[in-house]
């Protein structure tokens, strides 16, 4: 059986870059990226032949990763099947790890439980600071470009009631998913966006070794093969926001100046300490 890295986070936190570094740092594996992204399942398509004729054989379909529309719609349909192909195919190419992404509206929790306790996993919790997540969101919205696409003179408005009642559902799914977790038995741990993402490829591989420590060993490569492009360049969430006086206001009467600031937390945790 494989050891299924998964990797838990929300849109716009770094998850591209995270599996790119580990696709070429973690020996015998299969990385891929969004396998339940309602549109196509992203990182089927750079996958070697050989995997996905494996892959073709052990699901019994024809798996034609040009197909995005049908591809979508199997692995939508049979989301804990398709978890058991990919262990399947990597026992059978020598594969030691299969990595993927999920995010929270691309899987029901019935299924990503039964994914957590029917295989070994480690689930990995990426976060980034709430509100420069979703202002990274809300600008890849506004211009429907969601890759290598320079963000930083765009400004939007963000409307402070929406932001929150977003902000809340992605901590709940955070804390529920992690309870999930830990009764499953899998390894935990939490890799933050700021911390261990947003640096250049050496230090940030350096950061993801530290973290996946006791799990797996990467090795190191050469750091041009993965390629960085930061949508963003402004470090200044507020300079981005056309309305930012009008946000700043609403956050700071709520008392929600540091929880818009701060990343989620991932284990049982009140969030009243965290109002400011």
């Amino acid at each position: 059986m494989a050891h299924h890295l998964i990797l838990l986070s929300a849109r716009r936190s770094g998850t591209n870059f995270h599996q790119s570094i580990l696709r070429h740092a973690l020996r015998k594996s299969v990385v891929l990226r969004e396998i339940f992204n309602l549109t196509f399942p992203f990182g089927v398509e750079s996958l070697k032949p050989e995997v996905i004729e494996a892959l073709r054989a052990h699901s019994g379909f024809e798996l034609d990763p040009e197909n995005r529309p049908a591809l979508a719609a199997l692995f939508q349909e049979r989301p804990v099947r398709l978890v058991e192909w990919l262990d399947r195919t990597c026992d059978s190419i020598g594969a030691q790890h299969v990595s993927y992404t999920i995010f929270p509206e691309q899987i029901l929790a019935e299924d990503l439980r039964s994914i957590l306790f029917s295989n070994r996993c480690t689930c990995v919790f990426l976060t980034r600071n709430r509100l420069p997540r979703y202002l990274s969101q809300r600008k890849a919205e506004h211009l429907d470009v969601w890759r290598r696409a320079d963000t930083t003179e765009t400004k939007v408005a963000i409307d402070a009631d929406v932001f929150l009642e977003e902000a809340r559902a992605l901590d709940e799914w955070f804390q529920t998913t992690s309870e999930v977790a830990v009764s499953a038995g899998c390894e935990t741990r939490n890799i933050s966006y700021a911390d261990d993402l947003d640096k250049p490829v050496p230090e940030a591989l350096e950061s993801l070794r530290h973290a996946y420590e006791g799990v797996c060993k990467l090795s190191g490569f050469p750091a041009e093969r993965v390629r960085e492009f930061k949508q963003d360049r402004e470090s200044d969430a507020y300079r981005s926001i056309s309305n930012a006086t009008a946000l700043k206001k609403a956050l700071q009467t709520a008392g929600l100046t540091t929880y818009a600031a701060s990343e989620p937390k991932i284990f049982p945790h009140s969030y009243a300490m965290e109002r400011s």
